[in-house]
């Protein structure tokens, strides 16, 4: 990691470049898309995505299923690092894969400690909810996703 101050920001126009280079770096990787918000879409132009994600806050217009939420960029100065999606509350789908929050570092920054970080800050901000008992899930073959679940004090069901 750096000695320069890594927290997490609500999404932002000021670093649209940085977001559409994390998305393309997503599609090299031949990653699905995983960002908060409305995700993004195929098509999508970085307006919509910013409708989207504030739509998400307020839990307007949401997919069926979907709970409110908050998205959040992990940066680092004027780098996103990463994302995450703090979810409002919780549907029985999302007690039994999503839980309160979603994260996922650019395939350039990981194994750097991102992840540990990200988990972090996200449980601080979620305490903003009113949230006290926290859902973290993953899926059982994602090691390092375990590993920073339990790096944050967490112990896996």
């Amino acid at each position: 990691m750096t000695d320069e101050q890594i927290k997490l920001i609500i999404p932002t126009e000021a670093l649209r470049e940085q977001f559409e280079q994390m998305v393309a770096e997503f599609r090299d990787a031949g990653e699905s898309l995983p960002f908060p918000g409305g995700y993004w879409m195929d098509g999508d132009d970085f307006a919509s995505y910013m409708e989207r994600t504030i739509n998400y806050a307020w839990g307007v217009s949401l997919h069926a299923g979907w709970v409110p939420g908050t998205a959040w960029w992990l940066v680092c100065g004027q780098r996103i690092l990463g994302v995450c999606d703090l979810r409002h509350q919780l549907t029985e789908a999302l007690l039994d894969f999503g839980g309160h929050i979603g994260y996922s570092i650019r395939p350039a920054e990981r194994r750097k400690g991102y992840g540990t970080e990200v988990l972090k800050l996200a449980l601080a901000k979620i305490r903003i909810h009113g949230i006290s008992r926290v859902r973290i899930t993953t899926a059982a073959d994602n090691i390092a996703s375990r590993l920073v679940i339990e790096s944050n004090g967490f112990q896996l069901e």
